[in-house]
């Protein structure tokens, strides 16, 4: 553990980390139309289904793979020396310089200024019923714990064993694992704060929520309204006869289903509406 003032400290003198683009096997490498300095962003969506930023194309045996950013961040070097060579797997093609966010400072601060009790082995973890019942409802700040506290289940290969913690008494601050996921050996499970050093913990976190200026942090977006989605028949209004119905956005100039991304003639006759909707928005109840 180390004093949370240093750590700050130590976080505002280098508020990001750097890490190497490798190539992911053995190819011939062609760089995309990108210069250093340029800001990339990796995969992102609720499933991490929209690629990154190109950055490279590799080819073997005539299959081309492109080489896409994995963070978001500051291209910061690019070795365009290997542009047109045959380069072996994890072979360094850049460095992307990623800023930190809000919550990966709090998380670097609780972790090295508190106690973290890590995962002796790579399995699953899960609390045990009593706990995990407690944390579900209440939260982990209401959990304490104390040395030799068996608090764990350990989850692997088909078996199931108890894990007691070692270490200082005090709260359950935060929690570092998935029940669904296995965790890395020497990954961090929670961070145990002692019970006079709280409220010292929460003032510090609180002004790294409201203080810290993150060096990359991306416009906020408007809400969506109904105004930003204009078609031929009108606006998503209740005048019109479009709206909200049953929870779902239905077009006011056509009630009948949703395919693509346009309108479709309903049951009655309806014409088309002939303007692209922007969205996508979730398919509606088929109209009357």
């Amino acid at each position: 553990m180390r004093d949370i003032a240093e750590v700050m400290e130590e976080l505002k003198a280098a508020p990001y980390t750097e890490r190497e683009v490798c190539a992911p096997h053995t190819g011939v490498i062609r760089f995309a139309d990108i210069e250093e300095g340029a800001r990339v962003s990796g995969f992102t969506g609720t499933w991490k289904e929209v690629p990154g930023t190109h950055i490279a194309t590799i080819t073997r045996e005539k299959n081309p793979r492109k080489v896409l950013a994995t963070e978001r961040g500051v291209l910061q070097k690019l070795y365009r020396d290997l542009d047109g060579s045959f380069v072996e797997a994890g072979t360094p093609l850049g460095v992307i310089r990623h800023y930190f966010t809000r919550q990966e400072v709090v998380s670097r601060l609780l972790k090295e200024s508190l106690y973290a009790f890590c995962a002796p082995e790579r399995a699953k973890y899960y609390f045990v019923p009593d706990v995990d019942k407690k944390v579900k409802i209440l939260g982990c700040r209401t959990v304490s714990i104390h040395d030799g506290m068996e608090l764990f289940i350990v989850s692997r290969m088909k078996r199931e064993v108890p894990l007691c913690y070692s270490g200082p008494s005090g709260i359950i601050y935060d929690v570092y694992f998935d029940q669904t996921k296995n965790v890395d050996a020497g990954s961090p499970l929670i961070v145990v704060c002692p019970p006079e050093q709280q409220s010292a913990v929460e003032d510090v976190v609180a002004r790294v929520q409201s203080e810290w200026n993150e060096g990359e942090e991306p416009a906020e977006m408007a809400p969506f309204s109904a105004a930003d989605a204009p078609c031929l028949g009108g606006a998503f209004a209740e005048k019109a006869g479009g709206g909200w119905r049953g929870g779902r956005r239905v077009c006011p100039c056509w009630r009948g289903r949703w395919r693509g991304a346009h309108c479709r003639p309903g049951r009655k006759g309806r014409e088309l509406c002939g303007e692209r909707l922007m969205g996508p928005f979730p398919m509606p109840h088929r109209g009357e």
